[in-house]
């Protein structure tokens, strides 16, 4: 399936405010986990639809303006069944939004109007012959994970004063609707499908620390169910939770959780692929962070904010590689001037298997 996106394979890395729809995109860029997806809002096509010729479409349709709005996702696949159905279009609209759209009956008509229109162009561009000119039919879902209940309906006739007389004149289709924080684990999980194990974390992102630890630990036996031809999968679901955690969970609570995640997987053949991958993502926000660290230090002491970042990258990174970090460890660290030196315990840490490989005498430059 081809993947447009500009992420590492499986890690999000852009900021921390658009984490809810583009980590939730990043997953969506398997099939499997799209099979899942469909499995809980459309379970009756789910075995007309041929999930290992998913395509991914590249919906350049959208507007140059909306493109950072959006989080949307367009498949082509072929539909085994009768008539002369061969193809349809999956067209998933991911919205996490603090306020609930009212007009997102138009949006999907709006996008699926000019899906269709690109599939005209593309008949005009290649000479294809009127009689063979059919559109294919598009399965439009709204993916919300947001935690406003959902009252919006999603029927165009909702957003208009509409006579009876004139009720055949409104355009009418029926797009499947996940709420994700609304839904009932059975209902999210019936299939067994990893994604809706996930969904069943996400859907305690904002609980209290008790519920988030209960859902963590729920879930992980059902993805460590994935067998080896499935380890990218694994490796990239496992990967999500480890960033839910991060960009989800107040922050005094993240070592913790770090932890109870790390003890599910721990025994995995596959777990120091994700240790690799969790690596990569440190040091991507150990660039980051100095980014941050700079502008923030500009304004309240740039040498401060610098430092600051460094050390949590560090003490983060520790803290994934090894069960238990000392508090003279971490002492050590909280008092390390020199950035120099913080570099360099970066460095060590990235590639130490033990915390006695790491030189901890910080009054080396």
């Amino acid at each position: 399936m081809e993947n447009d996106t500009n992420e590492p394979s499986g890690l999000y890395t852009g900021p921390i405010e658009q984490f809810p729809d583009h980590s939730i995109r990043l997953l969506l860029q398997d099939a499997a986990n799209v099979r899942g997806l469909i499995d809980i809002v459309a379970g009756e096509l789910a075995a007309r639809l041929d999930f290992n010729r998913l395509t991914h479409v590249n919906p350049n349709f959208i507007l140059d303006n909306l493109r950072e709005q959006e989080a949307d996702l367009v498949y082509r696949l072929p539909f085994q069944g009768a008539a002369q159905t061969k193809e349809v279009h999956i067209y998933i609209l991911i919205e996490h939004q603090s306020t609930v759209d009212t007009h997102m009956a138009f949006r999907l008509l709006f996008y699926m109007v000019n899906l269709w229109d690109t599939q005209r162009r593309e008949w005009h561009a290649q000479q294809v012959p009127s009689a063979q000119r059919r559109f294919q039919v598009i399965l439009p879902i709204v993916l919300y994970t947001g935690d406003r209940p959902w009252h919006t309906p999603l029927r165009l006739s909702a957003m208009m004063d509409v006579p009876k007389e004139l009720e055949a004149c409104v355009p009418t289709f029926e797009p499947f609707f996940l709420n994700v924080k609304s839904s009932e684990k059975a209902a999210l999980t019936a299939t067994g499908n990893a994604f809706g194990w996930l969904l069943t974390v996400l859907q305690k992102e904002r609980g209290d620390k008790t519920e988030f630890t209960a859902a963590i630990q729920e879930a992980i036996p059902h993805i460590n169910r994935l067998d080896a031809s499935e380890a990218e999968r694994w490796k990239h679901a496992i990967l999500y939770l480890f960033q839910l955690i991060t960009h989800r969970r107040p922050k005094e609570e993240r070592e913790e959780l770090h932890a109870v995640l790390s003890q599910q997987i721990r025994g995995q053949s596959r777990t120091k692929e994700v240790e690799t991958m969790v690596e990569t993502w440190a040091q991507h926000l150990f660039e980051q962070g100095k980014t941050e660290g700079i502008t923030k230090g500009r304004a309240e002491g740039e040498e401060l904010g610098k430092m600051s970042v460094k050390r949590e990258v560090i003490l983060k990174l520790l803290h994934r590689q090894f069960a238990d970090v000392p508090d003279d460890i971490t002492l050590a660290i909280n008092t390390t001037e020199s950035h120099a030196r913080l570099d360099a315990l970066l460095d060590e840490a990235l590639n130490a298997e033990t915390l006695d490989d790491i030189e901890w005498d910080t009054s080396r430059k």
